[in-house]
């Protein structure tokens, strides 16, 4: 056996035991978060946590249940209270929402690692006589200023709103339309606000 066939033979096999490697590791993984999901169901307080830390304001979350899908675990969330931004603000209440993990997002370019679904919000997009739009029903206030800066929900990555009724209230124009929706995808995208 030549050097070089040699060096070849040592190069597969070492690509061999590395990719070995690589999937006992990922399985590991799956294996550890499938057991852990029937405690995290248990213990919605650290979900809510999780959240707070993401969003900067306090997360509370009456009960959560587990169910493992073939690409990772879904936290189905009942009655998620999120703190105001502001002292005095009432916080938003979501009656059932599902935090998703997908492990295999890194797969496909337009999937987010997790996303935040939110069941049954009722949207109104108000516009006043002086033409300034306002929107009610997600907590878009977060900034000082009151803009649109401190989305508390976009910091969780992919938002996405499921069975939405979005209103339309113009007053400018003294109209009023509704809209029903079965799910729409917003998804964050952090280059973007970087840039802007």
């Amino acid at each position: 056996m030549t050097a070089t066939r040699r060096r070849l033979r040592r190069f597969r096999l070492a690509l061999l035991r590395l990719f070995s490697t690589a999937v006992i590791l990922l399985a590991a993984v799956f294996a550890l978060t499938h057991l852990a999901l029937p405690w995290l169901a248990r213990h919605p307080e650290r979900i809510g946590e999780f959240l707070s830390a993401r969003l900067e304001r306090a997360v509370t979350i009456d009960h959560a249940d587990g169910i493992w899908e073939r690409n990772g675990p879904l936290l189905v969330l009942s009655n998620v209270r999120v703190a105001g931004a502001k002292a005095g603000q009432p916080p938003l209440v979501i009656p059932q929402a599902e935090l998703k993990i997908n492990f295999f997002s890194w797969l496909s370019r337009s999937q987010t690692w997790n996303e935040f679904r939110v069941t049954g919000l009722n949207l109104t997009l108000a516009r006043d006589v002086a033409g300034a739009w306002q929107l009610r029903g997600l907590d878009t206030s977060g900034a000082p200023d009151g803009g649109d800066n401190g989305n508390a929900l976009f910091d969780l990555g992919s938002l996405v709103l499921r069975n939405l009724t979005l209103t339309i209230d113009d007053a400018m124009a003294s109209r009023e339309l509704a809209f029903r929706t079965d799910e729409v995808r917003l998804i964050m995208n952090i280059q973007m606000i970087k840039q802007a």
